[in-house]
C-alpha cells in the first residue's frame, strides 16, 4: 500500500465539474484547467455527469457523480456553470450549487452568485471584427447573423455589433440584422437565402461582409453562398466568432474571434490558487480575444493601394533598426508564450530574423523553412496548439507591416504570410489526419473490445479485459469501485480493479471497502507525484453499479465517456449471470434438499410400512 507523503498532503486536489467533455468548448476548457494545475503542481480530477434535467438526455443517473465531490475536493473547484442552469428553476438551481457549499469555487463562462467567474468577452469580439472589416476593408454595409434570444453570448454578440456600428458613426440598417436563431449551420443557409431571397440584397451594393454570431453559423452561410456562384471574399466577405477547427479547414479559411479557451481553464487554477493564499477575488475575470485574420474577409487575396491597406499603421519608418527588431520580437514574444510552448530558447527572435531574411532576399526560404521546424515540433508534443500559430502570423503582419514602406515590400510581406497560413494549414490537415487515424484506431479498439466485453461473464475475465484496453488506450491508470448496495449507493462502495503507473494492482493486502465520497480507499492514489484524473459514474438505465477513476491518457473527445459506457454494460451483464448462476445454485440445492427429504420419508415409510406388517401378522 501506499503511503500518503508530506507533499501529497500539501498538493492541493482541485475539482474540474462538466457535464461532458467531448465537445471543443468543453474539452478546450478541460485542456487549459489541466495545463494550469501542471504549472501549478496540483492534482485535479475532473468529474463528468450529465446536464441536470435535460430533456433530451435520458442519462440522469450518471448526476449522482456530483454527489461525490463534496469531501475528496474541497480544496477547490472550477464549474461550467452555464450547462448547469440550462433546464433548471432558479430554486433547484440553488439547491444544485448547495452540494458544493464550503468549497472556493470558480465559474466559467456564468457568474454564480459571489464567486469569481471566467467568462467570454462576446461584445469586445464583435467590436474587433467590425473595426477590421471598417479600418482594413472600408467595409460599411455590413450584416449580423444572430444567435436565439435566450442564448445570453448571442445576445453580447448582438450589442457588440450594435456598439461598434456607433463607435465608427454607421447607422444600423436594421434589415441586415437576422430574427433570432439557433446556433447552427442550417441557420446560416437560412439567413443568406433572407438576405438574397427575400430582402432581394445585391452584393456590394447593399451587402458588403456579414458577421456570423458563430463559426458554425459562418460555414453554412459560406456554404450556401458558394451554391449561389457568390465568391468568398471577392463578391461578399464573412467572418465567424469561436475559431473551431472547421473554421481553419474552409475555402477560404474563415476570419474568426479566437476567445482562446483554454486560457479560461487555465486562467481558473490561477484564482483558486490566489483563493487559497487569500486573496479576495469576485465577479467577471474577462480572457482577450484574439482576431485571427485569414482570407474570408479579404485579407491574403491581394494587396490594394498601399495606403489604404496601411491606413492604421502607417508611419514614416525606414525598413527596420535594432531598436525596432527588439521591440517586435518582445511584443511577439509576448502573445506567444501563452499558447505556444516549445523547447527553443529563442524561436521567436529565430523566425523574425528569418522573415526578413526573406524580405531582403525574395530566394531564401528561411521564413518557411523556420516556420516548418517549428510547426514539427509542435505537432510532435502539443499539436491541439498548431492552429494558434495562426494568431502569432496575424501579430506578426499587425508588428511588421508599418515597417514595410513599399508596395513591393508590402507585396512581399504578404506572399510569405500567405505561405505561412497554407503551411499552418497543412500541417493542421496533417494533424487532423493523423487524428481521425488514430480516432478510427481507437474505435476499432473499443469495437473490437466490446465483442469481447459482450462475450465475459465473469469478473476476473472483465479485469483482463478492461487491463488489455488501458494499456491500447494508452491509460496510465484505472481505479473501478462497486457500491456494495446499489439502492444506497452513497453508503459504501468497493475497490474491484485498480491499475497504477500501467501496473496491475494486487488488492487481496489493502482494504478496498470505503466511503464512496473519498472516490478510493485511503492512500492508493499517487503520492510522489501530481495527477490528473476523470471520474465517471458507472450505471446501466436507472441502475447504479459504481464509479470509475482515470489518471488521464489522451484527452480526446468521449474516449472516456463509450469506455464507461461499455464498462457498465459489461458489469451489469456479469452481475445479471452471477444472479442467475446464484439462483441456479440455489435451486439446485433446493432439488437436492427436496431430493433428500423424499427419501427420508420414503425410508419413513417403508419403516412404517415394514411396522404396519408386522402387526398385521400378529
Amino acid at each position: 500500500m501506499r503511503q500518503r507523503s508530506v507533499n501529497q498532503t500539501q498538493r492541493p486536489t482541485y475539482g474540474f465539474i462538466s457535464p461532458y467533455i467531448w465537445g471543443d468548448l468543453s474539452l478546450n476548457y478541460l485542456k487549459g484547467a489541466v495545463r494550469g494545475a501542471e504549472l501549478h503542481d496540483v492534482n485535479l480530477i475532473c468529474v463528468l455527469g450529465q446536464t441536470p434535467k435535460d430533456p433530451e438526455n435520458h442519462n440522469a443517473s450518471a448526476n449522482i457523480a456530483y454527489e461525490l465531490v463534496n469531501k475528496r475536493l474541497r480544496d477547490g473547484l472550477i464549474i461550467w456553470a452555464s450547462h448547469f442552469g440550462q433546464f433548471l428553476t432558479d430554486d433547484e438551481l440553488t439547491e444544485f450549487y448547495r452540494k458544493f457549499s464550503g468549497i472556493p469555487l470558480v465559474s466559467l463562462s456564468e457568474v454564480v452568485k459571489d464567486n469569481p467567474a471566467v467568462v467570454m468577452d462576446n461584445r469586445d469580439g464583435i467590436i474587433e471584427l467590425i473595426d477590421h472589416l471598417v479600418e482594413i476593408h472600408g467595409y460599411s454595409k455590413i450584416g449580423f447573423i444572430r444567435g436565439p434570444e435566450y442564448h445570453r453570448y448571442s445576445e453580447e454578440r448582438l450589442t457588440g455589433y450594435l456598439e461598434g456600428f456607433k463607435k465608427h458613426n454607421i447607422p444600423v440598417d436594421p434589415q441586415l440584422i437576422t430574427k433570432p436563431r439557433l446556433i447552427s449551420e442550417g441557420s446560416g443557409v437560412d439567413a443568406i437565402q433572407y438576405y438574397f431571397d427575400e430582402l432581394k440584397l445585391r452584393i456590394k451594393t447593399d451587402l458588403e461582409a456579414i458577421i456570423c454570431v458563430s463559426d458554425s453559423v459562418a460555414l453554412g452561410a459560406a456554404t450556401e453562398l458558394n451554391r449561389r456562384g457568390m465568391k468568398i471574399p471577392q463578391d461578399i466577405a464573412i467572418v465567424g466568432f469561436n475559431n473551431k477547427n472547421e473554421s481553419r479547414m474552409c475555402h477560404p479559411p474563415l476570419t474568426t474571434i479566437d476567445p482562446q479557451l483554454p486560457l479560461y481553464g487555465e486562467h481558473a487554477i490561477n484564482i483558486l490558487q490566489d483563493l487559497r493564499q487569500g486573496k479576495k477575488i469576485s465577479g467577471r475575470q474577462y480572457i482577450k480575444n484574439k482576431l485571427v485574420v485569414r482570407g474570408s474577409c479579404g485579407c491574403h487575396t491581394a494587396i490594394n493601394d498601399s495606403t489604404e491597406h496601411n491606413k492604421t499603421h502607417r508611419t514614416t519608418l525606414h525598413l527596420i533598426n535594432e531598436a525596432e527588431r527588439t521591440n517586435i520580437i518582445e511584443e511577439i514574444k509576448t502573445v506567444a508564450e501563452n499558447f505556444i510552448r516549445l523547447s527553443q530558447e529563442n524561436w521567436v527572435k529565430q523566425l523574425i530574423d528569418s522573415f526578413f531574411i526573406n524580405i531582403s532576399n525574395p530566394d531564401s526560404t528561411a521564413f518557411i523553412s523556420c516556420l516548418n521546424e517549428l510547426l514539427e515540433e509542435l505537432s510532435e508534443n502539443e499539436g491541439d496548439s498548431v492552429g494558434n500559430f495562426n494568431v502569432l502570423l496575424t501579430e506578426m503582419r499587425h508588428q511588421i507591416l508599418p515597417h514595410l514602406n513599399t508596395t513591393e515590400l508590402m507585396n512581399r510581406g504578404f506572399e510569405l504570410w500567405d505561405q505561412a497560413r497554407l503551411l499552418v494549414t497543412r500541417t493542421i490537415e496533417y494533424l487532423d489526419a493523423d487524428y481521425k487515424t488514430k480516432i478510427d484506431r481507437l474505435l476499432i479498439s473499443l469495437h473490437t473490445t466490446n465483442q469481447t466485453l459482450m462475450t465475459s461473464y465473469n469478473l476476473d475475465e472483465l479485469k483482463l479485459v478492461i487491463e488489455d484496453l488501458l494499456k491500447r488506450l494508452s491509460i496510465p491508470g484505472c481505479y473501478i469501485s462497486l457500491y456494495e448496495n446499489p439502492t444506497e449507493p452513497l453508503e459504501s462502495a468497493e475497490l474491484i480493479f485498480a491499475v497504477i503507473d500501467n501496473k496491475r494492482i494486487d488488492l487481496n493486502n489493502i482494504e478496498t471497502i470505503f466511503e464512496p465520497a473519498d472516490l478510493v480507499p485511503a492512500d492508493i492514489l499517487p503520492s510522489d507525484r501530481r495527477y490528473t484524473m476523470i471520474l465517471h459514474p458507472l450505471y446501466y438505465q436507472d441502475m447504479q453499479l459504481g464509479f470509475a477513476l482515470f489518471e488521464t491518457g489522451p484527452l480526446d473527445k468521449a474516449i472516456y465517456q463509450i469506455l464507461c459506457s461499455e464498462i457498465s454494460n459489461a458489469l451489469h451483464r456479469v452481475m445479471i449471470f452471477e444472479e442467475l448462476k446464484h439462483s441456479e445454485k440455489e435451486r439446485t440445492k433446493l432439488l437436492e434438499t427436496l431430493s433428500n427429504k423424499n427419501l427420508e420419508l420414503e425410508k419413513k415409510i417403508q419403516e412404517r410400512s415394514a411396522d404396519i406388517r408386522m402387526v398385521n401378522h400378529l
